[in-house]
């Protein structure tokens, strides 16, 4: 079974989690938070990666303008993940609206690897959860 990573985020969390082999189970391998400097388990906090698009954010609105830059670390994050081929199919997990900002964030090649989106809140539930929120098969 290829490897994947399911990505559960809003727009200030992510959980980034991979399947066992069964593809029944999920283990969280990094949490991603907006506030951080860092990403969990030695990441870095740099540019977006080129190619990839920006999400359009009022100034009026600073926690709009927040969400798109933690949309823009995160897809940094899941692009040096398929860099370093860490996964070959990606699962996406948010809210519709942080959704749609992490979407226009991702390089076409990180886009190409997408196989389920899922809109809904689900930083919150613990792993097993999360797994019985998606399909048997993505």
């Amino acid at each position: 079974m290829e490897a994947s990573w399911v990505v559960v985020a809003d727009s200030r969390r992510a959980r980034i989690f991979q399947h066992d082999a069964s593809g029944h189970h999920l283990t969280e391998a990094v949490e991603i938070n907006a506030e951080e400097g860092e990403i969990a388990e030695g990441g870095n906090n740099a540019e977006p990666p080129r190619g990839g698009r920006l999400a359009m954010v009022s100034r009026k609105d600073p926690q709009e303008h927040d969400a798109a830059a933690f949309a823009r670390k995160l897809a940094q994050a899941l692009t040096q993940g398929r860099a370093d081929g860490s996964f070959a199919r990606l699962v996406l997990v948010a809210p519709p609206h942080f959704l749609g900002q992490l979407g226009e964030c991702l390089p076409k090649e990180v886009e190409r690897m997408v196989s389920l989106r899922v809109s809904q809140e689900l930083t919150h539930l613990d792993a097993t959860a999360i797994r019985e929120h998606l399909p048997a098969r993505w």
